[in-house]
């Protein structure tokens, strides 16, 4: 039995074959198709990943600027914006067609190349950081752009006087009065008399209620225009008024000059200085965010940079993490002064938010200046020693720190916000005088419909640019006893209405509206952007932000 089932077992080993030439190189083929497969897909899945963790990087900073705004330890403009010739061609939701040109014919207005108006950002002038020095504020929002000096002005409320101060007077020191025919008489406090800003409402026989919101009356004896130009009355008690000081501000080094002053950093608008005696003066900046030709195309769109707030570190190596990595060693982040002089190509610029100090890696670094190291492919740099314990001045560990710098992936971070005062015009094109500043951002229309239960009124026109923006609307309408019932913080988003002649806007909750006193805007979206591992652009959106509004 053994010996048989050997013998069979032999006899069915002795009869395979082996694989022939033809069966072998066949079998490689598919091993090798198989293998080419595999490995194509780990280029993908690397760049897969790499994306994603980009993603989550940018969801995580702009996550952290949102919930600043939100629990109001970082304060909003009162708007962002394009160019004002330009809000009626701006999609809020749209993405570069090219992203490497600037030139609109190939690459038109979007979003991220064109947002660069910042309208009315909060400034309280800080105290000198040592006597003799001078205070100083960083922009919030980027650096500011050389093609417009920054528009600086302080406000200061007045009381509206008992009684007209009769003819050739003027109000007593820090009163106004508003005469029954519209003529507008002020005495800024200490004397003050460049401008009014003036608040009121105001009626046309048998029409709704208005509400003027931040007119510019240029002088004492001027007209409110509601009066002058439209024909309407103000209503009695409705008027709130603020003396206008404007700031003369210029790109250039402090200067010893008191007053109302200011100056940008000729370096790369990284700060705004005043003099000593403005500390504590509130005031309002309107300003540019910085733009760049990188093509040498011609033409200037808003500048992919980053920027991010840390805390200088106190333990050595005093090493600060980038929220990301990748910087650009081909495009510096400075390479010019604002004045057009050529300095040494700037790659990271840090602002100490306390004193305005500034340091940069530069061409010229060379490892022994405030700034020791920068590692460019892991986002990271290491600061000096005896910068950050005081050994060399101030001691800095735990000081708030503004950081610039550009990725070779374009990261940067936007906000698009919604106008905190809309004002209500008759045409796109009115007003076109300066009794309104800067209205063309923050517009809408007024217009009727007639239904069965009553005209229903549409707020339209609004500006392109802010579709899907949320604004709260105050109001009174007739709910049927001819008597005015109020509507407060009426919330709508601003959409697209369908017809051409009305443009973006909405229609109020109720018909027979009998006063609309205020429209505010209630949203904001902070949008982060980049370029992904195969070139193309990408964002990421916080939207939908309530916040307070304010009058000034």
């Amino acid at each position: 039995m053994w010996h048989q089932r050997a013998r069979h077992v032999g006899a069915g080993l002795g009869s395979r074959r082996g694989l022939t030439l033809v069966e072998l190189l066949a079998a490689m083929i598919v091993l090798l198709v198989g293998v080419y497969a595999i490995a194509a897909l780990f280029p993908k899945l690397s760049r897969s990943i790499s994306d994603e963790e980009t993603r989550t990087s940018m969801s995580r900073a702009t996550q952290r600027l949102a919930e600043g705004y939100r629990s109001g330890e970082l304060e909003l403009p009162d708007a962002t914006a394009p160019h004002y010739t330009q809000v009626d061609a701006v999609e809020p939701g749209s993405s570069p067609d090219d992203p490497d040109s600037n030139l609109t014919g190939t690459n038109p207005l979007n979003s991220r190349d064109d947002f660069i108006e910042v309208y009315g950002e909060r400034v309280t002038v800080p105290a000198p950081p040592t006597p003799g020095g001078y205070p100083c504020y960083v922009p919030k929002l980027g650096l500011v752009d050389p093609s417009m000096v920054p528009v600086v002005h302080s406000f200061r409320e007045m009381k509206e006087a008992y009684r007209d101060p009769g003819a050739n007077t003027t109000p007593r020191d820090g009163e106004f009065y508003l005469r029954t025919d519209g003529q507008f008489l002020f005495n800024g406090p200490g004397g003050g008399n460049n401008g009014a800003i003036v608040y009121y409402d105001w009626v046309l026989p048998g029409g709704i209620i208005r509400r003027a919101n931040g007119e510019l009356v240029p002088n004492s004896g001027s007209y409110v225009q509601a009066v002058a130009s439209r024909g309407g009355r103000v209503v009695p008690g409705s008027v709130r008024a603020y003396a206008r000081y404007p700031w003369a501000c210029s790109f250039g080094p402090p200067a010893t000059i008191a007053g109302r002053v200011c100056w940008v950093d000729a370096t790369a608008g990284q700060s705004i200085y005043f003099p000593a005696t403005a500390a504590g003066t509130k005031l309002r900046v309107d300003y540019r965010v910085r733009r760049e030709d990188l093509q040498a195309e011609g033409t200037s769109r808003r500048a992919k940079i980053m920027f991010e707030d840390k805390l200088v570190p106190s333990a050595p190596p005093y090493q600060i993490d980038l929220n990301f990595d990748g910087l650009s060693d081909e495009y510096p982040l400075v390479a010019n002064a604002l004045d057009g002089t050529d300095i040494a190509d700037v790659w990271l610029l840090v602002v100490d938010l306390t004193d305005g100090a500034t340091w940069v890696w530069d061409d010229n670094s060379d490892g022994t200046g405030a700034i020791t190291e920068v590692d460019f492919s892991r986002g990271k740099f290491w600061m000096n020693g005896s910068v950050v314990t005081g050994a060399s001045g101030t001691a800095r560990a735990g000081h708030p720190i503004r950081i610039y710098y550009r990725t070779a992936d374009e990261h940067t971070i936007q906000v698009q916000k919604a106008p905190t005062e809309f004002v209500e015009v008759d045409s796109l094109t009115h007003p076109a005088n300066a009794y309104l500043p800067n209205w063309e951002h923050r517009r809408f229309r007024i217009g009727t419909q007639a239904a069965a239960s009553g005209n229903y009124y549409y707020l339209c026109d609004f500006p392109a640019y802010l579709e899907d923006q949320a604004v709260e609307v105050d109001y009174t309408y007739d709910a049927g006893d001819g008597q005015p019932t109020p509507v407060s913080n009426e919330v709508h988003v601003i959409s697209d209405l369908g017809d051409p002649n009305l443009g973006f806007g909405f229609v109020l909750n109720h018909s027979n509206v009998m006063g609309l006193y205020e429209v505010t805007g209630a949203s904001a979206r902070i949008v982060g952007w980049w370029r992904t591992e195969d070139g193309r652009v990408s964002r990421f959106d916080v939207a939908n932000i309530m916040f307070p509004t304010s009058e000034i």
